[in-house]
């Protein structure tokens, strides 16, 4: 990385590691400017990658680093931050009773990964360094400042009101995530049970929820249903591979519980659960919001929002319509902790330095490296325009797709031209067949890129929000011309996600825009990010030439090269070819191991224990049939036994009676047997007396 090498002395290190996603590092210059900002996943090619960041800390010249501010407290100073500024009076839904509020530690590998970092370390919070990351770079001397995530290891919030006066940043008070529920956890639930990948698909909820219809009735149901589930999160995702160096951590969804739990919202269509999801989401944060400002005085004109629920740009548009002037940090998520880190500590140790006075293009990470050598190395033939950007306008003009990357990568999570696709904004259905080629499954439409002369006709209400239309953060309702000439580029509500290039942010874009509107008369191209389904974006001129490569674009601006497909298609199908799956990579997994290998086998379990239940239940029915069969048999059997004891005894008595006729009948016999024999004694007497007188 060039950029490492010329940076100054006495620049300050901000480093991101939560141990679960979007590892990140940033550099502020002795003057408060941003110098440098990556996240970790755009050099590794591993999505939200959540490593510790060794491959960018191990390029970096430590002896001009004069500090290093880490975007975490130690465990027992957020501790007492929860004590000192826990607001128990949140209009907001309460988890069950804790008597312990101590935020979750790190797994000790954190503190060993921190301790081994050279130079002095700066210790600062969470969600301070997400409205840090907001603040210092809106532009404003004064604001409100929210935070809201689902919260992080060693903090004490899931959401927080700060005011930012002058250089000061000051926490006014915070939600305890152990005493309330986030918002964050019931739109990860809904995007799991809508078979989306939570953490990192929210954005497809977001689209999908302008497609259904709901009732106040609905809602009211679904909330009723889906805060306990949204409590017991634990049973549905569970994060895997925290805190190890070789595999990035991974969020794992129990397959079983999702399908079961979808079965209790089968009253619902996708997307009226997703509209559900939105509505709930919006009407909480806003009655916090709303609470916070009360909090803070209540007089405040300017707001900044930063923290992962405000990648929600349907949300930030409801948000900041409540104030005069809004802006939403650009890397909102948890890669921004490194820039607000790096903010803290700059100021902590360069007070009069001021990270205000610079206005950021967000430009802020690795450039291409060597496209010439990498066009070379592949044989491709290409071209060197001496006007390039008339070039680009030209085939866009003409309905052609061009890829770009050229300069230095954009810091967060939206593509703002430096590594963009570009696209005529005339096709309607342009959100199937190129987000096909992409290999994406979106709901929501690409965005528009303008000019700031055509967003003044072309949007509505947008005044006070021109530094959250830079960065793309924030949706905004469209004119009825700006559905007729761009379609593509209007949701279904009639809303846009714009980003308004100035020629002071990026000429070479600025004059892409004015040279297409001059050629074709519409105000907007379409632009989204250039990567594949679940790639990071591109970032080097290597990445982008797979990139190429693998969506069958019409031609890549590379730098000031630029490259046609047609001509090229051989040396590009066969690039495309050679690339290994995404799941074969270092860092990514087939399937997850360790914890999340046993939830991800989980569901197989449950489905064979489940079977295994049905037939325990059949068999038990049966049991139970037969067990009633035998006890009737036994029932009627045993009756037989008494019959037949009966009968028994009878004949048992009859039997006794019949040996006594017996016994009487011998006696009578033997009586008339001794008459017999006297009779027949005196017969012979008297014969023997015949005999002796004759």
């Amino acid at each position: 990385m060039k950029e490492l090498s010329r940076i100054p002395p006495g620049t300050t290190l901000g480093l991101n590691y939560t141990c679960m996603h979007d590892s990140s590092v940033a550099l502020v210059g002795p003057s408060g400017e941003p110098l440098f900002a990556c996240a970790l996943e755009r050099v590794t090619r591993t999505k939200q990658d959540g490593r510790w960041p060794a491959e960018i800390l191990d390029q970096m010249p430590w002896d001009r680093i004069d500090r290093i501010s880490i975007g975490s407290l130690n465990l027992e100073d957020s501790a007492r931050l929860g004590e000192a500024f826990a607001n128990r009076d949140w209009p907001a839904r309460r988890k069950r009773e804790r008597e312990d509020l101590t935020p979750f530690p790190y797994p000790s590998q954190w503190t060993e990964l921190i301790s081994s970092l050279p130079g002095e370390r700066l210790h600062f919070d969470h969600h301070q360094s997400h409205a840090a990351s907001a603040y210092y770079s809106s532009g404003f001397d004064q604001a409100l400042v929210f935070t809201c995530d689902a919260g992080a290891y060693q903090c004490p919030w899931n959401f927080a009101v700060y005011r930012g006066d002058g250089d000061a940043l000051e926490l006014i008070a915070g939600a305890h995530f152990l005493e309330f529920m986030t918002p964050a956890h019931l739109y990860t639930l809904v995007t799991a049970l809508l078979g989306h990948r939570p953490n990192r698909h929210e954005g497809k909820v977001t689209g999908l929820s302008a497609r259904g219809l709901v009732t106040a009735e609905d809602v009211a149901v679904f909330e009723e249903m889906a805060w306990p589930m949204a409590e017991d999160l634990g049973k549905l995702v569970v994060w895997d591979m925290c805190a190890d160096l070789e595999h990035a951590p991974t969020c794992v969804v129990n397959e079983a519980t999702r399908q079961a739990w979808r079965g209790e919202f089968s009253r619902f269509s996708d997307e009226q659960l997703a509209a559900c999801a939105q509505r709930v989401l919006e009407s909480y944060v806003l009655a916090m919001v709303e609470h916070g400002a009360e909090i803070a005085g209540g007089s405040a004109q300017n707001v900044c929002l930063a923290g992962g629920v405000f990648a929600n740009v349907l949300l930030n548009q409801k948000v900041l319509s409540r104030f005069e002037r809004g802006f939403v940090a650009p890397a909102m998520t948890d890669d921004g902790i490194a820039l607000g880190a790096a903010f803290l500590g700059h100021l902590e140790k360069r007070p009069a330095e001021s990270p205000r006075r610079h206005r950021s293009t967000m430009y802020l990470g690795p450039d291409t490296g060597h496209p010439a050598q990498a066009l070379e190395d592949l044989g491709l033939a290409y071209e060197r325009p001496e006007r390039l950007a008339v070039c680009v306008a030209e085939a866009l003009a003409e309905g052609r797709i061009v890829a770009v990357a050229r300069g230095r990568m954009e810091f967060g999570p939206r593509a703002l031209g430096h590594r963009s696709v570009l696209a005529p904004a005339t096709d309607a259905s342009i959100n199937d067949w190129l987000n096909k080629k992409l290999q994406r499954t979106e709901f929501m439409p690409f965005a528009p890129m303008m000019l700031p002369e055509d967003a003044e006709e072309q949007l509505r209400d947008w005044r006070g929000q021109e530094g959250a239309l830079r960065y793309m953060t924030v949706t905004v309702d469209c004119a009825a011309e700006m559905s007729s000439l761009c379609p593509a580029v209007v949701h279904i509500d009639g809303s846009a996600r714009p980003q308004v290039v100035s020629p002071e942010d990026d000429p070479f874009t600025a004059e892409v825009l004015a040279e297409y509107r001059r050629l074709s008369g519409r105000p907007a191209l379409v632009n989204t990010s250039f990567n594949v389904h679940e790639e990071p974006i591109t970032c080097s001129a290597e990445n982008a030439l797979v990139g190429f490569a693998q969506t069958g674009l019409d031609h890549l601006c590379l730098d000031e090269f630029f490259v046609s497909r047609q001509g090229n298609e051989a040396i590009l199908d066969q690039l495309a070819a050679n690339q290994p799956k995404r799941v074969d990579r270092p860092g990514n997994l087939r399937t997850p191991i360790a914890l999340g290998r046993w939830i991800d086998r989980l569901g197989t379990h449950n489905a064979i224990l489940s079977a295994q239940e049905r037939h325990w239940r059949v068999t038990q029915e049966q049991t139970e049939l037969a067990k009633q069969e035998a006890e009737r048999e036994k029932q009627e059997a045993q009756q037989s036994v008494a019959g037949l004891r009966s009968e028994l005894h009878a004949m048992v008595g009859m039997r006794e009676e019949m040996d006594r006729t017996i016994t009487t009948l011998k006696a009578d016999l033997q009586g008339i047997k001794g008459k017999l024999d006297g009779v027949e004694s005196r017969w012979w007497v008297r014969v023997g007396r015949k005999f002796r007188i004759m």
